[in-house]
């Protein structure tokens, strides 16, 4: 008896369904516009908040100072006015040093570089703080170079003429890895010597030749277009090349200390397919196999020059023998 009125009920709510079912979905897509305008207002705000960040980036912070054309910024407010004094000093002596091996165009490259100082607090109030200065392109803190106040300036201006090294690397894109994306300039002699002893140490065929002064062999293995001809039939290990970046750059700081200024526009100059050893020849105004020649008489000889007893080291040795000797042969009471 109740079939009748519920047949009556459910046409009744089809009809309805179907009359509002327009009026439902328009106000869903509705709903699916305003969500979008509203994402799409987000997303504006996104990117002015962005730009406005990188333009702040960009350009010089109210905490930060300019030394000899470098930007630093300071990412804490504790550093001492002594410390920042001394930070000063240490720029401009890497940009006297840096201009007496390039020339006018270490400015430049100093300029170029943008730097981060950090104060990192240890727990406890008498641990001294950490400083970590680093090059703001390096986005990880690992890769900072830890100091203690009173800041070392002979260690700062070694930590800002890498940085300017890095920036010489990156103006021409064959001796990126080549080098292996930076370069350390630190003291020639200390260069040479460890690239004469990593020749040897390498164990390959082709390095040890280059190390006793096979002109051929050094410049099969510093090329990396010739990768195919880098081990012989000797060689039963293979999973590192026979002439390291810190090889490599020994011939890079080779030129830079005959051509100074010359090296960095023979680098602009190059086209993008260059090969390193071809941009560093035209710079040295050699061909490669004059440039490679000389390179390798230089390593030599300076690997020989670290390798001999320096007469302090000499005199002490004797000293102790003298020593040892006179307690050796000393009466014994009986």
């Amino acid at each position: 008896m109740f079939r009748r009125p519920v047949r009556r009920l459910a046409a009744i709510a089809v009809m309805l369904g179907a009359a509002l079912a327009p009026d439902a979905r328009a106000q869903d897509i509705a709903a699916i516009e305003d969500s979008v305008a509203a994402l799409r207002l987000r997303s504006g705000e996104a990117r002015a908040q962005l730009a406005q960040a990188e333009a702040r980036l960009r350009s010089r912070p109210d905490d930060s100072l300019v030394f000899s054309g470098a930007v630093v910024r300071f990412t804490s407010a504790d550093v001492p006015a002594a410390e920042r004094r001394r930070l000063a000093a240490a720029f401009a002596t890497a940009d006297r040093e840096l201009q007496a091996e390039l020339g006018d165009v270490a400015r430049t490259l100093l300029a170029e570089t943008r730097w981060q100082l950090t104060v990192l607090k240890r727990p406890g109030a008498l641990g001294r703080p950490f400083v970590s200065l680093l090059p703001a392109t390096r986005r990880s803190e690992s890769a900072a170079s830890l100091l203690r106040f009173p800041l070392s300036s002979e260690t700062v201006v070694r930590i800002i003429k890498n940085g300017v090294g890095d920036r010489i690397v990156a103006r021409h894109a064959a001796f990126g890895s080549w080098l292996g994306g930076s370069l350390f300039l630190r003291d020639r002699a200390e260069m040479y010597y460890g690239a004469s002893r990593d020749l040897v140490l390498r164990g390959t065929t082709r390095s040890r030749r280059c190390a006793r002064g096979d002109v051929r062999e050094c410049t099969i293995i510093l090329d990396p277009a010739r990768r195919d001809e880098w081990y012989t039939e000797e060689d039963t290990r293979r999973n590192f090349p026979p002439a390291s970046a810190g090889v490599r750059a020994t011939l890079f700081m080779f030129v830079m200390e005959r051509a100074g200024p010359q090296l960095v526009t023979a680098m602009d100059a190059a086209p993008a397919d260059a090969s390193p050893i071809a941009v560093l020849a035209s710079a040295a105004s050699l061909d490669p196999d004059q440039l490679i020649t000389q390179w390798q008489a230089a390593i030599s000889s300076g690997g020989e020059a670290r390798a001999r007893v320096s007469p302090a080291m000499g005199l002490t040795s004797l000293a102790w023998i003298l020593v040892f000797g006179l307690v050796a042969t000393r009466r014994r009471p009986r």
